[in-house]
């Protein structure tokens, strides 16, 4: 987890120009500050991190080896602030490539963070008691802000003061390059034993949290001082979450859309679809195949709309011109099970769901051959396309690989065709 001070851009800065000149008096003259004030900056974020970034001599300062591993993070911070201001906005370009540097330079720490607070608050008040400020004061740094960028990013809404949609897509890009900072302080920990670390992560719930609960276990024994965060919740909102730096990394099931660029999805595994219903289901026990009008006369419980399930749904009823209802609509992967068990409800599981479920010895589920159904849950995770992981998220990640490895139902059913001599 960051330290409860954070870094400042005029600390990081300094790092940055004391790296590039090897001394103190030749970062000084690059950013037109006195030798004291840049020892300053450099002691205190030392302080902040717990470890020395530099090693002082006669010669010069160099970096340490704790110093190597952090100055990449926050040349890619800079880089990825620049980018912010002179890639188009929702149309608007802020600054030229060239201008970019100078326009960071008037940026402040209280810029950002207002900025950032305020487009995830999408209220101003919500924003200032987050910060734990006043309001006026969030708004003299806001009006502030908008001077130095030559543009309104604030607007009046029913809620009160939030950003535009220049100016949210604009706090995501920042928030995005700011957690470069993060990374950094987490790639030195191994340098500070009693440093705090974090790692964020999304989980759609219709995920098996069976995967995800046992790396997480085997990521805390290997890291005691870690903090894990999780979040839960749709497709859609995780993904925001995802591109604007809340979470590193998404788990669940991947179908990003075309539209974004920016999210680079991994494949753990596909997991084929399947109509279920209770064991005792009037479907079940009649003697003749199914029809597509058999299937429609009951009502459904399923995922929200742009849900894989939901999709197959759809497809499985396209030629029909009054679709069956549906009569539960959650995520919830506990409510679906209980909703299948005390009514005449059909749902859309994937063969592992099912399986898992039989191997309970309970066998309160029954699977109804549906030949039209088609697709499946494509397993796996997501990050961002120019995320670098830290090794405390590597660490994580091949443990997730390992642990979703093992609950393939593909994986089981060639061993057990393997062993019945199906193949």
């Amino acid at each position: 987890m960051p330290p409860t001070a954070s870094p400042t851009l005029r600390q990081l800065r300094a790092l940055v120009a004391v790296a590039a000149t090897g001394s103190v008096g030749g970062a000084a003259a690059d950013m037109g500050l006195s030798q004291p004030a840049v020892t300053q900056a450099i002691a205190k974020l030392e302080s902040i991190i717990g470890v020395d970034l530099l090693r002082r001599s006669r010669t010069g300062s160099f970096l340490s080896p704790a110093g190597e591993q952090f100055l990449p993070r926050v040349q890619k911070c800079f880089r990825k602030l620049e980018l912010a201001l002179a890639e188009p906005c929702e149309g608007y370009t802020f600054a030229t490539a060239a201008q970019a540097p100078t326009l960071i330079g008037k940026l402040t720490d209280t810029h950002l963070r207002s900025l950032i607070a305020i487009a995830d608050a999408a209220s101003f008040q919500l924003a200032a008691r987050h910060l734990d400020i006043s309001e006026p004061s969030l708004l003299r740094s806001a009006r502030d802000l908008e001077h130095v960028l030559g543009i309104e990013i604030f607007q009046r809404s029913q809620h009160g003061v939030t950003t535009t949609l220049i100016g949210t897509e604009l706090a995501r890009r920042i928030h995005i390059a700011l957690r470069e900072v993060d990374y950094g302080l987490e790639d030195v920990a191994s340098f500070n034993t009693s440093a705090e670390t974090r790692l964020a992560i999304g989980i759609i719930p219709l995920f098996t949290g069976t995967v995800v609960s046992a790396a997480v276990e085997e990521f805390i024994q290997h890291y005691p001082n870690a903090r894990i965060e999780v979040r839960d919740g749709t497709y859609d909102s995780l993904l925001s979450d995802l591109r604007s730096g809340s979470v590193d990394i998404l788990i669940g099931n991947m179908r990003c859309p075309e539209w974004v660029t920016d999210v680079v999805e991994h494949t753990f595994f596909t997991d084929p679809f399947r109509v279920v219903a209770r064991a005792d289901h009037p479907l079940a026990e009649l003697r003749r195949p199914l029809t597509i009008e058999d299937f429609a006369s009951y009502p459904w419980v399923l995922p929200p709309l742009g849900a894989p399930r939901r999709e197959s749904f759809l497809q499985l009823f396209a030629d029909l011109e009054h679709p069956p209802r549906i009569a539960v609509e959650t995520n919830a992967p506990a409510l679906h099970r209980t909703i299948l068990f005390a009514s005449d409800c059909l749902a859309i599981l994937t063969q592992r769901e099912v399986a898992i479920e039989m191997r309970t010895g309970r066998n309160r589920l029954t699977v109804l051959s549906a030949p039209r159904l088609t697709g499946m849950d494509v397993k796996g995770y997501a990050t961002r396309s120019d995320w670098q992981a830290t090794p405390l998220q590597l660490f994580f990640l091949e443990a997730l690989k390992r642990h979703a490895e093992t609950a393939d139902p593909n994986r089981h059913l060639e061993h057990r065709a393997r062993a019945s001599g199906w193949s």
